[in-house]
């Protein structure tokens, strides 16, 4: 990230996807209806594009501490319909085809990158903080409706059968906005005993489960093939365990 930080190339790209994706959110009607009887084919090809598009704004925007500069698109959620076809090979060292539970994880991962659009915009949308009292609730608020997410997840997809990397991945985001939220509560001066007690427990926690996915993701595939994005993950990560690393578990 600090190669691509906020005043460098990666965030002016960043910039331009977003734009793109407006521009594409208010013309795909009109693109779909002049594709004629191809038009189903062209409705899914735009939501795959919108969908790129979308989650990669909201996760970027989360790690930089940017709002996000996209709003919700309206996408229809996929059949859960678990495609025999719908598979994915290791590579480059190919071997068994895996179940890819390709739907199940757009739909949540969408869901996700919503959340994590709110998160964006309410701490870094504006120029000035948050009062104390509204950070603890919000922090809270957002707490809950991740763990409503992670609660109503297809069990194909729970963090147990993370069989793929798309579903590791997947968990090491939500584990990545565990971290950020209560990042905001670790100044005891300024907040509760209990509060900061309680928030520096649940990053710990997430932290090692980005770790511990991190380790099944070199065990069943090469860490050298893994997607870019881990290395975030995995220094968040790191960087919170830096903070206890006197226990045995960090």
């Amino acid at each position: 990230m600090c190669v691509i930080g906020k005043d460098r190339l990666g965030w002016q790209y960043l910039i331009q996807l977003a734009d793109n994706g407006r521009e594409l959110m208010t013309r795909r009607n009109r693109i779909i209806a002049g594709a004629g009887e191809q038009g189903p084919e062209m409705a899914q090809a735009l939501d795959n594009a919108l969908y790129g598009v979308f989650s990669t704004v909201t996760i970027a925007s989360l790690s930089f501490q940017k709002p996000a500069m996209m709003k919700k698109p309206n996408l229809e959620y996929r059949p859960l319909d678990h495609d025999p076809r719908d598979t994915w090979v290791p590579y480059p060292k190919r071997s068994d085809q895996l179940l890819a539970h390709t739907n199940c994880v757009m739909n949540s991962m969408f869901d996700l990158h919503v959340i994590f659009r709110d998160i964006t915009k309410y701490f870094f949308a504006h120029d000035e903080k948050p009062s104390r009292s509204d950070i603890g609730v919000m922090v809270n608020s957002f707490h809950i409706r991740l763990q409503r997410w992670s609660q109503e997840l297809p069990e194909c997809i729970s963090f147990g059968n993370a069989s793929v990397p798309a579903i590791a991945d997947m968990h090491m985001r939500y584990n990545a906005s565990i971290l950020t939220i209560f990042g905001f509560i670790r100044d005891a001066d300024d907040y509760p005993h209990e509060l900061v007690s309680r928030a520096t427990n649940l990053r710990l926690s997430a932290a090692r489960d980005i770790s511990a996915l991190s380790n099944l993701h070199g065990t069943k595939w090469p860490i050298q093939h893994a997607p870019l994005a881990i290395m975030q993950w995995a220094t968040i990560a790191l960087f919170t365990l830096l903070e206890d690393i006197s226990s045995p578990e960090s």
